[in-house]
């Protein structure tokens, strides 16, 4: 019964425009979209209902948040990550305070470039030998990830790896890490017989 429309831009993400609206009813139409959200249920045929469904909000104003629709598309991601820092299932509107924007800055760009990484095959595995003292024999080797960047260079875990935690991509990561050692290792390196160790996070164990 309002004048919005609904967009579905990629994914799980989705955009209500709101033409006209203040600052007050963009606010109460992202609650009416938790208060949804919240109360939709799944029904399996023969199972229990599944519904613990919850959503990020994020608001961006014409014009004072952007004149042009990248720029509020943009302001928009910025709120939408400022809501999940916060804990998740809440609203955010856009907050250009400079410490909150570097920071949030940094999610969106993490987040894009590791959803990208994972969907273009950009995960590389490499091998760190564990060798025993007494005799130099190896044991196994533990397997480490590296991501490559647009301009091919490695990037290191300990650069990603808290966003990865943060934006809840780590268990993706994990399951790319293990398929490609299963195919590594179907290629021929079983027959070596040495073992490969992978440190699995904890939302995967």
């Amino acid at each position: 019964e309002t004048d919005a429309t609904v967009f579905r831009l990629g994914g799980d993400e989705y955009a209500i425009v709101l033409p006209g609206a203040l600052r007050a009813q963009a606010i109460e139409m992202g609650e009416r979209a938790l208060r949804a959200v919240r109360g939709y249920a799944i029904q399996p045929r023969g199972k229990r209902p599944i519904s613990n469904f919850t959503a990020s909000v994020g608001i961006a104003l014409y014009p004072f948040h952007g004149i042009d629709m990248a720029s509020l598309l943009g302001n928009v991601d910025f709120a939408l990550y400022q809501a999940k820092g916060d804990g998740r299932n809440r609203i955010s509107l856009y907050d250009q305070d400079a410490t909150n924007l570097r920071n949030t800055t940094r999610r969106v760009y993490w987040a894009r470039h590791l959803r990208e990484a994972l969907d273009r095959g950009r995960i590389l595995l490499y091998a760190q030998p564990t060798i025993r003292l007494a005799d130099h024999s190896p044991m196994h080797s533990e397997v480490l990830a590296r991501i490559v960047d647009d301009n091919g260079a490695l990037v290191l875990p300990e650069k990603f790896l808290e966003f990865a935690e943060s934006l809840r991509l780590v268990q993706d990561i994990d399951f790319a890490v293990i398929e490609k050692l299963l195919k590594h290792r179907g290629q021929g390196a079983a027959r070596t017989r040495m073992r490969h160790v992978i440190n699995l996070s904890q939302v995967s164990i």
